[in-house]
């Protein structure tokens, strides 16, 4: 059965073996769009065209192994099914991999890297057969966490950065090991744990390919300081920045804006960040998730249930509870009583 979107896990092994030779093409087409993103398939080569697949999806996230014979194919500019706009992390394990993407033509070797992004066009061409990691992720999810993912697009990542291996073993053991994140809390942890890692890597890409200024990255850096001491402040502006460090509001939005990034989105970023690591918090004084929306700087609930579902697709008392349901079992495993459990009832505004 082919791969559904929004299970907390889902395994999948498909391969052309399993149809006749005349249907492998266009079964291998079926196969690549459920499973990360659709496009077109043309066999290279005179001999039979192969290719094999194994996916595991855990919470939004499906990393798929991938093995095939010559081919080459295109996509068209498009969302997939639903609005659901996506990002693919292509990684090469073998072989060679040619792309042309967002205005730039690349061609990956073992353990280089790359972001493709399903909102624009791409080719590709496999000449000789190669084997990939395809880790397929929501556009939103990663942009939250590391607005510059943009300036990645078609960007090649060689293997000598001193993130790739890591980032390589990372997405390689979740494929692997995915199986024990059949439970909701753990599920949404590993995948949160997994775009936060992708965004480690970009991050140390972006430092390597652009050095910046000594002064400019201190002041940033003090910026950004500034920003979580002041998270719980409704009206936290550029302005207010701009005064504290006696520079233009304009020279702050500049400084964000070398990280493809502006002051806004940053600050949205990290109360959403800043609640979602209070959702997952297990101790019996948890507040309101309103009171927690509120202490993180957000003007009112409902708006901050709206970012978040955008996010990272659940409102918060499902995020919450997924965690909650963790934790009871595990008290129970461990012979403790449910009903010491806070049982208070939370209601998000849509």
């Amino acid at each position: 059965m082919p791969l559904r979107g929004g299970k907390a896990h889902s395994t999948l092994t498909l391969s052309t073996d399993d149809v006749p030779p005349a249907q492998a093409r266009s079964y291998w087409e079926e196969c690549v769009a459920r499973t990360y993103l659709a496009m077109s398939v043309t066999p290279l080569g005179d001999g039979p065209f192969r290719a094999t697949l194994q996916a595991n999806t855990v919470h939004d996230i499906t990393v798929a192994h991938v093995a095939t014979t010559g081919q080459s194919g295109r996509r068209a500019v498009g969302t997939e099914a639903g609005g659901n706009e996506r990002c693919l992390l292509l990684i090469n394990l073998s072989g060679e991999i040619h792309l042309r993407h967002n205005a730039r033509e690349i061609t990956l070797h073992r353990h280089d890297m790359t972001v493709i992004d399903s909102r624009r066009p791409s080719e590709y061409a496999i000449p000789a057969g190669a084997t990939a990691l395809a880790v397929n992720m929501p556009r939103q999810a990663l942009t939250e966490r590391f607005p510059q993912a943009g300036l990645f697009a078609a960007a090649k990542l060689p293997a000598n950065l001193p993130m790739q291996q890591m980032t390589i073993g990372f997405f390689g053991n979740l494929l692997e090991n995915s199986a024990t994140a059949s439970e909701g809390a753990t599920a949404m942890r590993l995948a949160g744990h997994a775009m936060d890692m992708l965004g480690i890597a970009l991050n140390d890409a972006l430092t390597a390919r652009i050095p910046a200024s000594p002064y400019r990255t201190a002041l940033l850096r003090r910026i950004k300081d500034f920003v979580e001491e002041h998270l719980h402040e409704p009206m936290l502006s550029v302005q207010a920045v701009a005064s504290k460090f006696r520079i233009t509001p304009r020279y702050v939005a500049m400084l964000f804006r070398d990280e493809a990034t502006t002051f806004s989105d940053f600050v949205r970023q990290r109360r959403l960040e800043r609640c979602r690591r209070q959702l997952e918090g297990m101790s019996e004084d948890r507040r309101q998730i309103g009171a927690i929306a509120l202490a993180a700087g957000f003007a009112s609930q409902a708006h901050f249930s709206r970012l978040f579902r955008a996010t990272y697709h659940a409102t918060p008392r499902q995020y919450r509870s997924a965690f909650q349901r963790r934790s009871v079992s595990a008290d129970t495993h461990n012979g403790a009583p449910a009903d010491n459990l806070t049982k208070t009832r939370e209601i998000d505004v849509p």
